[in-house]
């Protein structure tokens, strides 16, 4: 079982992005994400819904265990976080 953070990394390496050019499209610092893969931290709930675009995974996937994916990498069932992040966006929570 993998947690947020390995899912982050894995699917950074997968998508062929180096920490500093994954950092770069989340404006944020390479050690932000260095600590984001660690675990020493986690990402700002605001930038989940992007970093899962950028990983093409859903939001469900990289925040629940054993979540499972489709060949796309996109969730194979309907993403519940997805939704609630979505209506979300822009809003004070």
């Amino acid at each position: 079982m993998k947690n947020l953070g390995e899912k982050i990394a894995q699917k950074r390496k997968d998508a062929g992005m180096t920490q500093s050019e994954f950092a770069e499209k989340l404006a944020v610092t390479r050690q932000t994400v260095s600590r984001w893969e660690s675990g020493t931290i986690m990402p700002d709930i605001d930038k989940l819904s992007t970093i899962a675009d950028l990983l093409n995974v859903s939001c469900d996937f990289l925040l629940k265990d054993d979540y499972p994916e489709d060949r796309s990498g996109r969730s194979a069932s309907s993403g519940t976080v997805d939704r609630l992040l979505a209506g979300a966006r822009g809003r004070l929570v």
